[in-house]
């Protein structure tokens, strides 16, 4: 498990970023060999099962394949955008890896593996902009 609550998810100007088109967001970007892995199915069931707080904590979740990614409306990011990410974020094609950007932006946090909301929903809850919103709510 790694964390980091400063790294920049630093961007090159024609890279594809989820965060344009969710700028109000927490983006989790799920990276999985395939559709039909073990690990990206129990971590859809994990999200699906704790939608309420998924949706308190402003958390989007998009699916990147070796060929594919699929946005929050489920629709299709071409093959040549997730490629660009998967460099980005350094992530292999056979690899399975969740990585949470924040509201600001940056990178904070990195799973490779299947990342529970019990890890999840503290990491995101000890954020400033989170504890903002707790106590604005």
């Amino acid at each position: 498990m790694v964390f980091s609550n400063s790294l920049p998810a630093q961007v090159e100007e024609d890279v594809f970023v989820p965060r344009i088109y969710h700028p109000d967001m927490r983006i989790l970007m799920i990276f999985s060999p395939d559709s039909a892995s073990d690990l990206y199915s129990r971590q859809l069931n994990e999200l699906s099962i704790h939608i309420s707080g998924v949706k308190d904590r402003d958390l989007v979740a998009y699916s990147f394949f070796p060929t594919t990614g699929i946005n929050p409306d489920n629709e299709r990011i071409n093959q040549a955008n997730v490629e660009k990410l998967r460099r980005q974020f350094d992530v292999q094609e056979k690899e399975f890896k969740v990585i949470l950007i924040g509201k600001d932006g940056t990178l904070k946090h990195t799973e490779e593996g299947f990342l529970s909301t019990d890890v999840l929903f503290p990491i995101i809850d000890a954020m400033p902009m989170r504890r903002q919103e707790m106590r604005n709510r």
